[in-house]
């Protein structure tokens, strides 16, 4: 029979691992949020196709350079966080700006609790 310390242990640990998977539909939400955004914007001039890829691959680029785990300029955790934080807060802004302010709401408050579960279970760090 496992002991409470063991459960509480395996439930933190199951918690962060849900989070990081949650964390990476969120960064796939948020390009797809940047990428429809920026297709709507400058559809009428014509280059809302070539506009939907390159800001995607704009913000994916200063992911892989800022944000990722394996990058070698990776900031630190305490500019990593609102670096983050300010990626999630910019596609909910293209989403309230494109789909209006429920799906904006919902991905907010979904970034908000993800990023309460991953700091109080120390997952952070490893969660980029």
């Amino acid at each position: 029979m496992r002991s409470a310390g063991t459960r509480v242990g395996m439930a933190s640990a199951t918690a962060a691992l849900s989070a990081v998977a949650v964390k990476f539909v969120l960064e796939l939400a948020a390009l797809a949020a940047t990428g429809y955004w920026a297709h709507t914007v400058t559809a009428p001039s014509g280059f809302g196709w070539l506009a939907a890829l390159l800001a995607p691959a704009l913000v994916a680029a200063l992911w892989a350079v800022l944000i990722a785990p394996r990058s070698r300029r990776r900031l630190r955790l305490r500019w990593r966080v609102p670096a983050e934080l300010a990626v999630f807060a910019a596609a909910c802004l293209a989403l309230w700006s494109t789909l209006g302010a429920l799906p904006a709401l919902i991905m907010g408050v979904v970034v908000t609790a993800d990023a309460a579960v991953l700091l109080l279970t120390g997952s952070y760090a490893e969660a980029s």
